[in-house]
């Protein structure tokens, strides 16, 4: 697996110290991690950058984890997979829909709307695994957009054609499982649920993926973020 570490967040200043995360991690597990730059004074630049990057590495490689950062990175990242690979499949890890009205560049509370209204990505193809916080604001997109949500394995393999993304947030844990992440949900999922899942993604036609939403600055005795290096592991 290549690792490409991107330091950047535009989470309303909520998600501030998750651009540590790539430095941080690299030295907690020995791995190869490339640098993808991002101008934390312009977000446009930095959205722009990662979609270019990414695009260029998505064409000579695969078996790739992006390391952010919060979740707005995953807008441009799946944007660029989805150029490569048009019938590919997004599976999403986390807590929350991340379905909020797009701004102008996308947050991390809307990336993946985003990505349906302006990225026409197919919501066939879009798979979201323990949601369980819907605003008021989500549920009526819901309305109008089916999405699929799922609890195991079994109820997706059936139906995933195609080249995979996936993309986990680490609040998609029971919040006491992860005291360093802004957005903490009760009521989710055990790390050992988690990683048997990922396993099993892993036998699919695993593309890419990416790790978001860890803050060093808020971790409690770098529980999450020996939890994270669980996660790549089990990627690896």
């Amino acid at each position: 697996m290549k690792f490409f570490g991107i330091s950047f967040v535009n989470g309303l200043g909520l998600t501030k110290g998750c651009e540590k995360t790539p430095k941080t991690i690299k030295k907690l597990i020995k791995i190869n991690l490339k640098k993808i730059k991002t101008d934390r004074f312009n977000i446009k630049k930095s959205l722009e950058s990662i979609y270019k990057e990414a695009k260029k590495i998505l064409e000579k490689d695969e078996d790739i984890l992006f390391l952010g950062g919060d979740h707005s990175i995953s807008f441009p990242l799946v944007a660029a997979f989805l150029e490569k690979f048009p019938d590919g499949v997004l599976i999403v890890f986390d807590a929350h829909m991340d379905c909020m009205s797009p701004m102008k560049e996308p947050t991390n509370e809307e990336w993946l709307r985003a990505l349906i209204e302006k990225e026409k990505i197919n919501k066939e193809k879009i798979f979201l695994f323990g949601v369980r916080k819907i605003y008021r604001e989500e549920k009526i997109f819901l309305k109008k957009n089916k999405l699929n949500f799922f609890n195991s394995f079994s109820e997706i393999k059936n139906k995933i054609r195609g080249p995979v993304y996936l993309s986990v947030d680490i609040d998609v844990f029971d919040a006491p499982l992860v005291p360093g992440t802004f957005y903490r949900e009760k009521g989710g999922p055990s790390l050992g649920k988690v990683l048997n899942l990922i396993k099993k993604i892993k036998q699919l036609d695993l593309k890419a993926a990416d790790l978001v939403e860890i803050n060093p600055e808020k971790d409690l005795n770098f529980e999450t973020l020996r939890l994270a290096v669980k996660i790549i592991e089990t990627l690896k």
